[in-house]
């Protein structure tokens, strides 16, 4: 189904562990629009300090899964800027976007900074 409307608002909503995005909006004929997106996936960066070996942090990333990171969904690396320099990263993807800050957190002392971004 296709709608042309006005956007109002977006927001996310957190429900069983995972991230909604909402949309609200008002179409030509003043009738209010919700639209849901269940399919967002919150996610941050880590980025690695120099020198330091990727497949040693995504191993331990992964090692520490099942007991420290339930909610990590994916990992995947890639190559960002910071500050305007060429970085080695890893996108860490994650179910709840309310652990974000718990992970970053002990993921810390691996890397060198960790970026933010969430819905």
């Amino acid at each position: 189904m296709k709608t042309v409307f006005w956007l109002l608002d977006i927001n996310y909503e957190v429900r069983k562990h995972k991230p909604e995005v909402w949309i609200w909006g008002i179409d030509d004929e003043a009738q209010r629009v919700l639209i849901i997106d269940r399919n967002f996936l919150s996610y941050f960066y880590l980025i690695l300090k120099e020198g330091q070996d990727a497949k040693r942090v995504i191993e331990s990333i992964k090692a520490r899964k099942t007991e420290e990171f339930p909610a990590v969904l994916e990992t995947e690396q890639v190559k960002r800027k910071y500050f305007g320099k060429p970085v080695d990263a890893f996108r860490v993807f994650c179910q709840d976007p309310d652990v974000i800050a718990k992970y970053t957190k002990a993921m810390t002392p691996r890397a060198r900074k960790i970026e933010i971004q969430r819905a």
